[in-house]
């Protein structure tokens, strides 16, 4: 999670960088076209503790330092929010938006490809003192952004409809 724009500023501020979580990696076909696949080891996630279902999550929450968030949405484009860090989706992109941190950094701005015709969007967050990471459909579109100076439960709000919310968090 580091980029060599700004990699020097965020080393003598005392952060050497990081790397992302542990992760399998797999392939799936998706109607005859191979996907590369992308998610948290169970490891990482059952180092959370047990995921607990979320009723009353139709637009928002708040979620702990360090968490493991999955939402099923069911819109075709929309935003997500959280900390620094805005994610838009529509149709066959999303642009994933992160402020300036700490100062030291400029606006980040990164753009994914999704799967086109996604009816829901799967979204997993893996929330960090350090980092964000972002598993969308299914592990398909996988995104990393730094999340510097972002401690404590954070607010998480989206636009769009919810099928299906958990969380996973340490205790």
């Amino acid at each position: 999670h580091n980029n060599w724009e700004y990699a020097h500023d965020l080393a003598t501020a005392g952060f050497p960088g990081m790397l992302t979580a542990p992760r399998d990696v797999s392939l799936v076909n998706d109607d005859g076209r191979i996907s590369l696949v992308q998610q948290p080891s169970p490891e990482v996630l059952e180092s959370l503790g047990a995921a607990v279902g979320l009723s009353d999550a139709s637009a928002g929450l708040i979620v702990p330092e360090v968490a493991w968030v999955e939402l099923e949405l069911t819109t075709p484009h929309g935003w997500l929010h959280i900390g620094h860090h805005t994610l838009q989706w529509l149709d066959d992109k999303v642009v994933l938006t992160r402020a300036p941190l700490l100062g030291r950094t400029p606006e980040k701005r990164v753009t994914a490809p999704l799967r086109p015709g996604l009816e829901r969007l799967s979204v997993g967050l893996l929330i960090d003192r350090g980092s964000l990471e972002i598993f969308l459909d299914g592990g398909r579109t996988c995104l990393a952004s730094l999340a510097l100076g972002e401690v404590g439960p954070r607010a998480l709000a989206w636009q769009g409809q919810v099928a299906g919310a958990r969380l996973r968090h340490a205790m």
